[in-house]
Parts: structure tokens; sequence; C-alpha cells
């Protein structure tokens, strides 16, 4: 690997004096695969996770916090019209975002697009971050002056997708760098990729670890083996962020550094915006 790439993973961002917690964070853990296997999960190297809902009333486990050390904040899909109270109320239960979904029928992508632009407002007091999660057919295109004006940070989820169904060459994928190369927005890389699709996206992948490799983040996902074999899965979905990104040192600061920065774990400032916004 070349030393300028090295440098530019070793690049300090605008946030670069955000403290840094020890250990890896999962964005994106399966809950599942946490309640039954967090002693595992903690035992390959992970301290951190966002899990991607709250859990259920009938679940054994606190949301923010599971046992061996694991704490896990919450990103959860935006609810409608939320008033003052209730982000209290989910801040106090550790949520740290919001998802919106975007599809590919233009009227409602377009109508979401406009609700996460009022909703963006609503959630800055409370250090939040939008995960704008991309479904078949998404495209990202008409939405830039939406995503241009939003006071959060944004997390693009699925961009597999957009790999898959436009080629690397398209311009939705051109814009997808564009906005990774300004810094305002996070790209989770996901556990796996469905196999026809792993080397286009894995040239993706090398691609904005070029540009930004201080935005980018990975989450494991849904589990694709049985219940209580969390570790099992994690583990094979961090050989596939091996694959993906040869670079130990790059896959540490996926795993580790970015995360930390983005999320605020172990960073007092952010845990000081959250408490205050809590007691607004």
């Amino acid at each position: 690997m070349s030393e300028a790439f090295m440098n530019a993973a070793r690049t300090a961002s605008s946030d670069a004096a955000v403290p840094v917690a020890v250990g890896w964070t999962d964005c994106d853990l399966d809950p599942s695969a946490a309640e039954h296997s967090a002693e595992a999960i903690a035992g390959l190297g992970f301290r951190h996770a966002i899990i991607n809902g709250l859990p259920l009333p009938t679940a054994t486990l606190s949301p923010t916090a599971l046992p061996a050390g694991l704490t896990t904040r919450t990103v959860i899909p935006a609810p409608p019209a939320p008033s003052a109270a209730l982000l209290r109320d989910l801040a106090s239960q550790g949520v740290c975002g919001v998802r919106f979904t975007l599809t590919g029928d233009t009227e409602a992508a377009r109508a979401e697009m406009e609700s996460v632009l009022r909703y963006a407002d609503r959630v800055v007091p409370f250090g939040w971050h939008i995960e704008l999660a991309l479904d078949a057919g998404a495209v990202l295109t008409p939405h830039e002056w939406t995503l241009m004006r939003l006071p959060v940070a944004v997390c693009l989820s699925g961009v597999a997708e957009l790999v898959a169904r436009h080629g690397l060459d398209d311009p939705e994928i051109g814009f997808l760098l564009d906005l990774l190369r300004i810094g305002r927005s996070w790209i989770r890389l996901p556990g796996r990729v469905p196999a026809g699709d792993d080397d286009a996206f894995r040239a993706l992948v090398g691609t904005m670890a070029t540009i930004r490799p201080d935005r980018l983040v990975w989450g494991s996902g849904a589990g694709a083996t049985p219940a209580g074999n969390g570790a099992g899965h994690i583990t094979a979905a961090l050989a596939t962020l091996a694959r993906w990104l040869p670079d130990a040192a790059l896959r540490a600061a996926v795993l580790g550094t970015n995360p930390a920065r983005f999320l605020g774990f172990g960073s007092p400032d952010r845990a000081a915006v959250a408490a205050e916004a809590a007691g607004l």
C-alpha cells in the first residue's frame, strides 16, 4: 500500500480532538446476536455497538448496557411527529440517531427527504445523527440540495445497492464519492454483500478509502448463523471486511477510531450534549 494512502488514513479530520474510546464499535449489531453472545462478541475486541432498534418489552437486556462491558446505543426508525418529551425519553434510553429509508419511488423519496430535513432540526440539541438507508431502487442525486442543508451528520447505509444497480462508473457513484469527499457524510460498510456483487463493492470500498478513510464505519448486520452464535456471524463478517480492506491499520480505524469520533463513545463532550438535551 502506498505511503500516500497511509498518510491519508492517518490524516486528522476536523473532529480529531474528540477523545477516542478503547475497543471496536459494531455500528449495526443484530440485537439477537448481542443478547445471546454478548460476552463472546466482546471477546472479539468490541466494546461498543449500535443496535438497530429499541428492544421489545419482553427483552431480557437493557438497551444501554450488555454483559462483559459491551455498551450499546440505538438508532431507531424516526417516530412520526416527535414531541420534545418523546425525544427526551428516547435520549434517556440511549438513542443516538434516527433512521429514514430512501426508496426508488420518486414521490415517496422526495417526501421522505423533506421529513429528514424537518427532523434534523429537532434532533440537533441531542447530538443525534440521521441514518439514510438506501433501499432497492433508491438514488441520491435528486436530493443533493437537501443533503447539503442538513444540520447534522448523515450516515449512509445500503450503499452496496447503488453499485449493484449502477456500476462503478455511474453518476450515482460519483455523487456518493463527492458526498464522502466533502466530509459531512459517513458511510457504513455492511457485514457482507451478495457474492455476485462482492468484487464491485470491494473496488468501491478501496476507492472510498483513498478519499476519506476517516469517514468509513462498519456494521456486522443481521445474523446469518443460528441463534446464539452471534460471535460466529461477526467473525465471518470481519473476514469479509479484511478482504475489502487488507490493511490492518485502516481496518482498525474503521472499527475503532472512526466510530468513536462519529458516535462519541468515550467522549465527555458528546455525553454532555445528550445529557443537557435530555434535561430540556
